[in-house]
């Protein structure tokens, strides 16, 4: 948000109780804000996240993948749609 990035102030929005707990001082939150962000990440990663938040499914090793679906009761990963005749 770029008011806690920028420092800004607004009387209509609180910071959020994490973003406070960054630093006893404004000036601490705000570096320790902008840090969080210092680093890029790699190319197409942010697609991918994009994509995996947008379906719903989980972005991690084949090993998670299959863990996280068998806690949930449901297919966590992309893959070919089934066709009727298989279901």
């Amino acid at each position: 948000m770029e008011i806690n990035a920028q420092g800004e102030r607004n009387k209509l929005i609180k910071p959020h109780f994490m973003y406070e707990a960054l630093g006893l001082t404004k000036t601490m939150q705000e570096t320790r804000y902008r840090e969080l962000f210092r680093y890029n990440l790699e190319p197409g990663l942010v697609d991918e996240i994009r994509e995996a938040r947008n379906g719903n499914y989980v972005l991690e090793n084949d090993r998670f993948k299959e863990e996280i679906s068998k806690a949930l009761g449901r297919h966590v990963q992309t893959g070919k749609a089934r066709e009727a005749s298989q279901e």
